[in-house]
This record gives structure tokens, C-alpha cells and sequence, in this order.
């Protein structure tokens, strides 16, 4: 699992041109899973529609980043 922590202005998500999330100024976190993250780990995906246009926005506030890598066979 890899995290990307962001501070932000706002940030955005639309998919198939509906806005599905969206916040003002805070933290905007973009995670990635791969095999092996799972619930057992306490984590729960939530899926969306395949093959589904998706538009990312995001307004960077300051130089505030973290990326947080976990790899599944040291948990």
C-alpha cells in the first residue's frame, strides 16, 4: 500500500461528469492498493464503475507532501 498525503486548497473527483467527492482547504489523501491489502488488514476498498471516466483535481497548497509505502509481507 502506498499513500500520497497532500495538502490542499480543494480537491475534486468526478466520474462520468458527476462530482462524487469533493473538499476545501485540508488533507487530501491518494492511496494505492495492491494484492495482499485487504480487509483482514483493516482496510476497505470501495469500487467504483469500470472503465469510467474519472477527473482528479487537485490545488496544491504549499509544498506539504508525504508518501507513506507499507509492503504486505513486512505487516
Amino acid at each position: 500500500m502506498i499513500v500520497v498525503l497532500q495538502r490542499v486548497k480543494e480537491a475534486s473527483v468526478v466520474v462520468e461528469g458527476r462530482t462524487v467527492g469533493e473538499i476545501g482547504c485540508g488533507l487530501c489523501l491518494l492511496v494505492g492498493v495492491e494484492k495482499g491489502d485487504g480487509e483482514e488488514r483493516g482496510l476497505h476498498v470501495e469500487t467504483g464503475v469500470f472503465g469510467a471516466l474519472m477527473e482528479v483535481r487537485i490545488i496544491n497548497d504549499g509544498p506539504v507532501t508525504f508518501i507513506i509505502q507499507k509492503n504486505p509481507e513486512t505487516s
